[in-house]
């Protein structure tokens, strides 16, 4: 599929292959720099991180490519993934991940092209972009740092991206559930540990996890799943029942709480604060001086309402998009 643009190059859509490689991340590496946690993108770990991964089918990563060899845009399909490990955990869903077209090459249709062409190879919907539960790019496969976005996806900011979304809102696109945000704080050494509560009195006993020493008992099933095939460094701590359950938990990364949550019949004792407590004392006693999280105002209220109590103020909002 070839085209003449107004510039005399001939564009082409392929289909990802190895020899897109080099092109590829020149154009990821300059297309999203200035992006919220964006960092360079290297050829290991883009091998590591998309293409290794299980749900990654390289028909679905579409790139325009001039005549010369460089990519001038891409989009990245997703259908779902295989129905094995992690992904166990997730509905089966269509997901476009990102797309984007150079800035120099914009205003000729090839963002259309893209989204038509990405579209097909999904070939029904709902279609779900830039989604917190949208495979490869964000935590789904573990707590990974992000390409850029939130500390959890690879997102579309209702700050700086209103351009996409409103190019995307003509094509069928709307915004659902908003009300998902990143907050921050500062870090320093004078954080001191929580005051441990009385274990015996909860039925309850604390348990640090990490990725060297992960969770394999009842509770909690991702963290069990996270060990296939995550490989990136985490720590935490559960609460643990009497039968060896875990009810709550805390996992963090270099300066991003992943997850923080309590479960349903042990909500309101003070078990969340004690885990985010605990976790933001140990970040800071490792040398942190920064700490993001990404929640929700509505879905997550509780969550939302401690994390403004500990300092933690607002860095972005972010949308999730969906197709019917």
């Amino acid at each position: 599929m070839m085209q003449r643009w107004s510039n005399g190059c001939v564009v082409r859509l392929d289909t990802y292959t190895p020899s897109h490689g080099q092109w590829l991340l020149a154009f990821w590496n300059a297309a999203f720099v200035g992006q919220r946690n964006f960092r360079a993108l290297s050829e290991q770990e883009w091998q590591q991180r998309v293409v290794a991964a299980p749900a990654f089918d390289p028909q679905g990563l579409i790139l325009a490519v001039a005549d010369d060899g460089q990519v001038v845009g891409g989009v990245h399909a997703l259908r779902p993934a295989p129905n094995r490990g992690v992904y166990q955990l997730y509905d089966p869903r269509h997901h476009i991940a990102w797309l984007m077209v150079a800035p120099a090459w914009r205003g000729q249709g090839i963002g259309r092209r893209l989204l038509q062409a990405a579209e097909n190879y999904l070939y029904y919907c709902p279609v779900h972009f830039a989604t917190e539960t949208t495979p490869l790019y964000g935590s789904v496969e573990g707590p990974r740092p992000p390409l850029f976005g939130s500390s959890q996806r690879m997102g579309v900011s209702l700050r700086t991206d209103r351009l996409l979304i409103d190019w995307l809102a003509r094509r069928g696109y709307a915004v659902v559930e908003p009300g998902d945000v990143s907050l921050a704080r500062e870090l320093d050494e004078s954080l001191l540990p929580p005051a441990e509560p009385d274990w015996a009195a909860l039925g309850l006993r604390p348990r640090a996890i990490s990725h060297q020493q992960p969770w394999t008992g009842p509770g909690y099933d991702e963290l069990r799943l996270w060990d296939a095939d995550s490989g990136w460094p985490y720590s935490g701590a559960l609460l643990v029942d009497a039968a060896g359950a875990a009810v709550a938990r805390v996992v963090w990364r270099a300066a991003a709480i992943v997850r923080l949550d309590v479960q349903p019949a042990w909500q309101g004792r003070g078990l969340g604060s004690y885990l985010l407590d605990r976790a933001l004392a140990e970040m800071a006693a490792a040398g942190q001086v920064r700490v993001e999280v990404q929640t929700h105002v509505a879905k997550h209220a509780r969550a939302y309402a401690l994390y403004s109590r500990r300092g933690f103020t607002l860095e972005d909002a972010w949308a999730s998009l969906v197709k019917t």
